[in-house]
């Protein structure tokens, strides 16, 4: 809001609640115009000219709220006209990137938001724009309850008053300069706690000069006549920040009207001051919300069943004989009650005459009389008291009847009203995501995502009683989680070939010697097929090797190298089978589940101890001893249940738990969760080449394979429900193609 409406020298007044216990005032003074840009071929001279502004972003939703406040204060000296949205971009820089990290600390976020804030800055170097630098104040607060994390940039101070004293919280900041290669204008940070009574304030070069010169004498007791001689006479005089922390605790009309009084010094600075009071002080009255919806009313089994009870009293009080009446002896007829009225007949029938025939009599058609007595005639007749016990009982089961009725009327509309309101805070969620999206920040959008559906799954199916709307909502979300997990579901994916199942059944397959070999553990049988031509070869493995089929293979370069179970390798180069090479066993009792190659050298995984077991190549087709691979100096093992093992100078396994533990050297070096939409549920074979930068993960169970790089990154993921049966799958020499073994299908996938 606008302090003055004339001769304005504080251009802006603001006032802003945060929390209970916080509130700022954003004091602008002598805000210099802006000037307009010079259009293309044109010139003007322009005097360099001060730019300065503030920002200050309050919570505006629960995951905001967990942040805290931003408060930014920047001012830019000799600006030229394209440099007049620089501040307000460099502001929204830094809180587009804060709250997207709603779990981290404020201290964690700020950091990110601030290495996004030089990663902008760099890029307006490189754009050639390089006029702020030695030029930008900019200051950045980030206050959470008492909590308060800030850093500074240039000539801005940041003063911290407690108790009457004033304390520069900035200085050492100002030891910190730019880092230029690479450019890094934000540096340090600094952290602390405040109090209750505290006054933070955050000001430019000439409001902090001004504010620390000083003004008027301190008002003090009437002196004595007698002076000593050589004392001054004059009082010494007050600060600005020191008439301000007589100011505390604030109220806004204290402060308008020390403004005001000091107006014609601020008409002497150009600049900002920004300050946040944490003294108490009663927040405005909230503004009611006025709903014009009638409000629903709260059921009540008095006011529900009010009627019935009164009619059934009423009944009841009919049925009791009068006092000192006495009651009418139960044998004998009752004596029905005299009435003046006609008994009640049904309506006569028009006469009709029906045709003569000789010898034909017709009928007579007599019809009877009906009588309708009264309610207490038909009680008081000889079956009254049975009439009166069959009456209560009715009473009563058409009253319990009705509670049943009413209390589940209620119980189901009260469950609508909880699965409503779950509904409308998942689709509340699903629109803020949406608004992230369209800025690009796919991280926040993403957790907004997960959690509005993990709200729509928190009720089954079957009791859902808005389950069309449920659905759809849940398919919304999905399809969003889908495109920022970079999930490509494919319809029709092309068939590349299909195997009659009669003639052979293949249950793996590996890329060699130019070509895609196919293969199973029960048949001797091996299909090499050309990815071009869709050239077939078979080969069938020799019979006194006595192996069933092949159980593993790995790419050795040259040759494919064939695992028959429990220790035989056999090579095959060129359509040729080598002599079988018998591998020494580790010990006893071992089990080899996966097997991989790199520079011919054999790894294998075994299950029972939970080893990688390494063969070192020696030469002209020879391996040397079993050697136990991880480092014993730590006494480390993969973890029980591994499933998959692929090197490429690292050696990657697949955990039971969907995790990829990375090893280097025998060591340990990092574990990768894969955490991605749909979340995996039973990750089953994991392949890497040291030929390109990708890592695949299959995933029978969900349909789809995962691609992703070395580092984690997610790179795609391809689903179909055409992968039914997946079995095994291999890539190409470059990684962007993939084959995958579906049943007796073999479907391609490109990239």
């Amino acid at each position: 809001m606008l302090l003055w409406q004339k001769n304005l020298t504080i251009n802006k007044y603001f006032l802003c609640f945060v929390g209970k216990k916080m509130r700022i005032f954003e004091l602008h003074f002598n805000q210099p115009p802006k000037r307009k840009s010079v259009a293309p071929g044109f010139s003007r001279r322009f005097e360099p000219e001060k730019v300065f502004d503030s920002f200050c972003y309050e919570p505006t939703n629960v995951y905001e709220k967990r942040m805290g406040a931003l408060c930014l204060v920047g001012e830019l000296t000799n600006a030229l006209p394209e440099d007049n949205r620089l501040l307000e971009t460099l502001a929204q820089v830094i809180k587009g990137k804060y709250y997207v990290f709603p779990l981290k600390s404020s201290e964690q976020s700020l950091k990110e938001s601030l290495k996004r804030a030089n990663e902008f800055l760099s890029g307006e170097v490189r754009k050639d724009n390089v006029n702020w630098l030695g030029n930008l104040n900019f200051a950045v607060l980030a206050i959470k309850k008492l909590d308060l994390v800030f850093t500074k940039v240039g000539e801005i101070k940041v003063l911290l008053l407690r108790g009457g004293r004033v304390t520069d919280i900035s200085k050492n900041l100002e030891l910190g300069e730019i880092e230029p290669y690479p450019l890094k204008v934000f540096t340090n940070l600094v952290s602390g706690n405040l109090a209750e009574g505290d006054l933070l304030l955050v000001l430019t070069k000439e409001a902090y000069e001004l504010f620390i010169r000083s003004n008027r004498p301190i008002p003090s007791k009437p002196e004595s006549p007698i002076r000593l001689k050589n004392h001054s006479t004059e009082a010494p005089r007050q600060t600005i920040l020191e008439e301000i922390s007589q100011l505390i605790p604030f109220e806004e009309k204290k402060l308008k009207d020390f403004l005001r009084n000091k107006e014609k010094l601020f008409s002497e600075i150009s600049g900002i001051c920004l300050l946040v009071d944490f003294s108490k002080a009663e927040e405005p009255e909230e503004q009611k919300v006025f709903n014009f919806a009638k409000e629903k009313e709260k059921f009540s089994f008095k006011t529900a069943f009010a009627p019935l009870i009164k009619a059934l009293i009423k009944i009841t009080s009919k049925l009791k004989p009068a006092p000192g009446q006495k009651k009418k002896p139960e044998a004998g007829p009752a004596v029905p009650p005299k009435k003046n009225k006609a008994p009640f007949s049904l309506p006569s029938f028009p006469k009709i005459t029906l045709p003569r025939f000789p010898g034909f009599k017709s009928p007579r058609l007599k019809l009877p009389t009906v009588q309708l007595s009264s309610f207490k005639s038909l009680i008081n007749e000889k079956n009254g008291p049975k009439a009166k016990k069959n009456l209560l009982l009715f009473g009563v089961l058409f009253l319990l009847l009705l509670t049943g009725f009413l209390f589940f009327k209620d119980e189901e509309k009260r469950q609508y009203r909880s699965q409503e309101i779950i509904l409308n805070s998942a689709r509340q969620k699903l629109d803020e995501a949406k608004n992230f999206l369209s800025i690009n920040n796919e991280e926040q959008a993403a957790i907004l995502l997960e959690e509005a559906l993990r709200e729509i799954n928190s009720f089954s199916e079957e009791d859902w009683p808005l389950k069309s709307e449920s659905i759809k909502l849940k398919n919304e979300i999905e399809d969003n989680l889908g495109i920022i997990n970079k999930l490509e579901k494919i319809a029709s994916p092309e068939l590349f070939l299909e195997f009659n199942s009669k003639e052979f059944l293949p249950q793996k397959m590996v890329v060699a010697e130019a070509g895609l070999y196919l293969f199973s553990p029960i048949s001797r049988d091996l299909v090499w097929l050309n990815p071009i031509t869709e050239e077939q070869k078979k080969y069938v493995l020799p019979a006194d090797y006595n192996a069933n089929g092949v159980n593993l293979s790995a790419n050795l370069g040259t040759s494919l190298g064939l695992f028959l179970k429990p220790d035989v390798l056999v090579l095959l180069k060129n359509g040729e089978f080598s002599e079988p090479i018998l591998l020494k066993n580790p010990y006893g009792n071992f089990s080899f589940t996966s097997f991989a190659s790199f520079q011919t050298n054999l790894y294998f995984f075994e299950e029972n101890k939970n080893e990688i077991i390494k063969y070192p190549y020696l030469g002209q087709q020879k391996w040397g001893n079993p050697e136990i691979w991880l480092s014993s100096e730590f006494g480390q093992r993969t973890r029980p249940g591994a499933s998959s093992l692929t090197v490429d100078g690292i050696v990657w396994v697949l955990n039971q738990d969907n995790s990829i533990s990375q090893y280097r050297l025998g060591k340990l070096q990092q574990d990768i969760t894969v955490e991605l939409f749909p979340v995996p549920k039973k990750l089953y074979k994991v392949l890497v080449s040291p030929n390109n930068p990708y890592l695949y993960l299959l995933e029978p169970m969900q349909k789809r394979i995962i691609i992703l790089e070395k580092s984690g990154q997610l790179v795609k993921q391809f689903q179909s429900e055409q992968f039914d049966n997946l079995k095994d799958f291999a890539v190409s020499w470059d990684g962007r193609t993939i084959w995958l073994l579906n049943g007796t299908k073999i479907y391609k996938v490109s990239f």
